[in-house]
């Protein structure tokens, strides 16, 4: 790194800042191969997560420490059972058992059981794969839309390849950007069934004709996948406590990017040399992806399967 009395550094300084900017590139390059390997380490938990898992409607009656007190109470206590783990979002509570077998005895014993007769109606009944763990609908953008592009249009093609499983949002669009010709991102949201229909069914590209405008154009939708990052700080993930406006280039604070004179770039996120705080090969932006698709609703054979592993990581945007 550069001296304190010298900002450009001596030559061997200099010469280890170069040495250390070629190796990251040389892992940037890689990418695509930790976030195989990442998302090999999330299939094996993913599969296991949800088949031994319920997701429980929550209401006025049924609050979180509602269910787990029944649960632990009826369940965990009475029945000398091994404990359950649980968490929420603002509409459910998650409970995960053993195994899939022991979860299929629980709610088999609370559809009998008067006291939990009102939770095993709260349990949101199984997808198309039997798994009752309510993952958040998978978000899709397609970018670079010219603004003539009608999301209603856009909204009934999809609506019409549709089956009563598929659920795919309203098309919603973002600002216009571009100054010749103006672009906007379309966005939504699809479940499972939705994500197969749009990157299996009709492989990843939605047909768009509007004869009176004479528009006859494809839209390529990929999975919004980019986590939160602070844009003073860089800090990626939520819950931080922002320092203040930070050099891209070095970490520091008193400069801009544009104006830093070290040669070595430095990552505030996870305290390595060799790469940006912003750039998407550091380990702790691949981390943040793989927990941002960890709530998305992709179906399980796009995780576990090598092929379909390698088609998913082309489908995410995270720039």
């Amino acid at each position: 790194m550069a001296s304190n009395n010298d900002p450009q550094g001596s030559i061997l300084d200099q010469i280890k800042e170069q040495t250390t900017n070629v190796e990251q590139i040389i892992t940037s390059n890689n990418v695509q191969g930790t976030l195989v390997g990442a998302l090999e380490e999330m299939a094996q938990h993913e599969r296991v997560t949800r088949e031994s898992t319920i997701s429980i409607k929550m209401s006025e009656a049924l609050s979180h420490d509602k269910i787990t007190e029944l649960i632990e109470k009826e369940w965990t206590s009475a029945r000398q059972q091994a404990p359950a783990t649980f968490w929420k979002d603002k509409e459910n509570t998650y409970a995960q058992f053993m195994n899939k077998a022991t979860k299929q005895v629980f709610i088999q014993f609370a559809g009998a059981k008067e006291v939990l007769k009102d939770l095993h109606a709260a349990i949101i009944p199984p997808d198309s794969e039997g798994v009752h763990l309510k993952r958040k609908d998978v978000r899709i953008v397609m970018a670079s839309v010219p603004e003539a592009v009608s999301t209603e249009k856009v909204d009934a093609t999809l609506k019409n390849m549709s089956t009563t499983k598929t659920r795919i949002g309203q098309i919603r669009a973002g600002k216009p950007y571009g100054q010749i010709r103006k672009m906007r991102s379309l966005m939504t949201g699809v479940n499972a069934e939705g994500f197969k229909l749009i990157f299996k069914e009709i492989g990843g590209a939605i047909p768009y004709n509007d004869n009176d405008k004479k528009i006859k154009i494809r839209l390529y939708p990929k999975i919004a996948c980019k986590p939160w990052a602070c844009r003073d700080c860089y800090y990626i993930g939520p819950n931080h406590n922002c320092q203040g406006k930070a050099c891209t280039q070095c970490g520091n604070k008193g400069h801009q990017g544009k104006d830093c004179r070290t040669k070595t770039r430095y990552c505030t996120n996870c305290r390595k040399p060799g790469h940006r705080a912003k750039d998407s090969h550091c380990p702790i932006f691949v981390r943040e992806i793989i927990k941002e698709l960890k709530r998305m609703d992709i179906p399980l054979e796009y995780l576990e399967s090598k092929t379909l592993r390698n088609q998913l990581i082309k489908m995410l945007s995270f720039k």
